[in-house]
């Protein structure tokens, strides 16, 4: 009776584990290999699930990180100046690079979440643009 006790709940413990799957985001065409790539990466319902930090050595680079199968939104930008922080001009328009998942792009503002969600259920690469 124990040994029927205790493999329910080493099964039992198994159950409620989500399985994760792995996605690499690719950089290519880095204007300088200075700086770090800052990321960011939402679900469905723009929650952030992971920030990630990518030091550039050089123009083409990569990132990996594993989560839980469902719904992902990427936002990066390249900080060149390594302050942290994505820098604009007077008027707010980006000055370093930036891009978003499925490389999608709003017209005057940031795309809508939906046009950057990628479907993650098995091992997934993408590739940025950032611009």
């Amino acid at each position: 009776m124990k040994t029927i006790l205790i493999q329910l709940l080493v099964f039992s413990s198994f159950i409620g584990v989500a399985q994760t799957q792995k996605l690499t985001i690719y950089f290519n065409n880095l204007t300088t290999n200075e700086g770090k790539i800052m990321i960011l990466i939402q679900d469905k319902n723009e929650k952030d699930v992971s920030k990630l930090v990518l030091f550039v050595s050089n123009k083409s680079s990569k990132a990996s990180v594993y989560l839980p199968a469902g719904s992902y939104g990427v936002i990066a930008f390249h900080d060149i100046n390594g302050n942290e922080k994505l820098d604009t001009n007077m008027i707010g328009i980006p000055t370093e690079p930036y891009g978003f998942s499925n490389n999608a792009r709003g017209l005057l503002s940031k795309p809508d979440h939906e046009e950057t969600l990628v479907t993650l259920n098995r091992e997934l690469s993408i590739t940025f643009d950032l611009k």
